[in-house]
C-alpha cells in the first residue's frame, strides 16, 4: 500500500511517502522507500506471477510512474530493479483530497499496457505501451486514448471488458460493479 503522510493533513507538511507491503494477517513485512522511485506513492496496481511481480507506482509529489520489479520466496521479499515508465504527469496540491496526481493505474498483461488516469489531466487516460520492458524515453505519459467525464479509473473499465486487470483495487471507485462510461479498450478497433 502506498502512502505520503502529513504531519497536520496540508500539503506544507507532506513528506515522500513509502510503499508498506501486507501479509495476509495484515502484519507490515516491507518498507520500500526512495526519493526519486517513490516519491508520493498514492497508487498501485501488481502483475503479479508468484515468486516474482512487476509492481507499477503512480508518484503524486513528481507526476511519474514507476515500475518494481520484485521477488518473493519463503524467507525473502525484495525489490530488485526501479524503473521510471512514465512522467510529465500534472501533480499539485489540492485543499479537499491533499495532492492530485496520477492515479487509477490498471495493468493489462495482454497487450503489456499499463494505463492511468491522472486526475488533473482534463480526465484523461494515458496508456503507457510495454510497460514491463525497459524504458529509456520515460519523460513521456503514453498516449492519451480517451477524454471526457469518467465515472471511475481505468481498471473499472478493464472489468467491465472482462479483461484480466491485475490483482488491484481501487479506493477511488468503493463499488467494483459501477463500470466506467464510454471507455475504448485499445485492443478494439476505433470506428
Amino acid at each position: 500500500m502506498g502512502n505520503v503522510p502529513t504531519a497536520d493533513g496540508t500539503y506544507h507538511t507532506i513528506g515522500q511517502g513509502a510503499v508498506q507491503v501486507i501479509d495476509h494477517n495484515g502484519s507490515r513485512v516491507a518498507t520500500w522507500t526512495d526519493p526519486v522511485f517513490l516519491d508520493g506513492p498514492w497508487d498501485l496496481t501488481i502483475d503479479d506471477h508468484g515468486s516474482w511481480a512487476y509492481v507499477f507506482v503512480s508518484n503524486v509529489l513528481n507526476g511519474s510512474v514507476t515500475r518494481l520489479y520484485v521477488t518473493v520466496d519463503s524467507q525473502t521479499l525484495g525489490v530488485q530493479s526501479q524503473t521510471t515508465i512514465a512522467s510529465g504527469y500534472t501533480h499539485r496540491p489540492n485543499p479537499a483530497a491533499l495532492v492530485l496526481g496520477p492515479t487509477g493505474l490498471a495493468y493489462d498483461a495482454g497487450s503489456d499496457t499499463l494505463l492511468t488516469s491522472p486526475r488533473r489531466d482534463r480526465n484523461a487516460i494515458y496508456a503507457v505501451p510495454q510497460a514491463r520492458h525497459p524504458h529509456e524515453h520515460a519523460a513521456v505519459r503514453g498516449t492519451e486514448i480517451f477524454q471526457r467525464s469518467i465515472a471511475g479509473p481505468p481498471r473499472a473499465a478493464l472489468r467491465a471488458e472482462r479483461r484480466p486487470a491485475g490483482r488491484q483495487r481501487d479506493a477511488v471507485l468503493a463499488n467494483p460493479c459501477t463500470p466506467a462510461r464510454s471507455w475504448r479498450s485499445p485492443h478494439r478497433a476505433r470506428s
